[in-house]
């Protein structure tokens, strides 16, 4: 009897264990002005293994991409990575009815970082055409905070 609780006891101590280590996902759609607001105030505040998922409209056809990067020096100093980016075309509904695709259809933008050490870091991206694009600086001073962003993420 006293093997069966042992045991028990070891399996919900593991269990336990394993809900402490699960990494949260948190995700921000920048094309919604609270978020874009919230992120313009208050820093992302995320734990080592925790995801963050950006979605943002995006549409190359124009040329126009969002261009990022985080601001640590170098790959040993950030306090995050980007793990997934990737692109989902919009269906049109002409598109459903005739299977014809349609040039200059926009999509979404997706952006996945995960918290990998303690400390903090902003993640800036910037929604230009890569052959006009002088900088960040230079692009946050011209531009509203639709095309630029500058979120500061805080991992604990």
């Amino acid at each position: 009897m006293n093997k069966f609780f042992s045991s028990i006891a070891i399996v919900l101590s593991l269990f336990a264990s394993l809900q402490q280590v699960q990494a949260n996902l948190i995700e921000y759609d920048l094309d919604s002005p609270e978020h874009r607001l919230f992120l313009k105030t208050n820093p992302v505040i995320m734990k080592v293994g925790d995801q963050l998922r950006l979605v943002v409209n995006e549409n190359p056809t124009t040329g126009f991409v969002w261009i990022y990067r985080c601001l640590a020096k170098s790959s040993e100093e950030a306090v995050f990575k980007v793990v997934e980016e990737t692109y989902r075309r919009d269906i049109v509904p002409y598109e459903e009815l005739t299977g014809m695709t349609m040039s200059g259809v926009g999509g979404t933008k997706i952006l996945t970082l995960e918290a990998t050490k303690k400390g903090s870091d902003n993640f800036q991206m910037a929604n230009a055409r890569p052959w006009e694009f002088s900088g960040f600086e230079q692009y946050s001073a011209e531009n509203d905070d639709y095309f630029y962003q500058d979120i500061r993420i805080t991992v604990q």
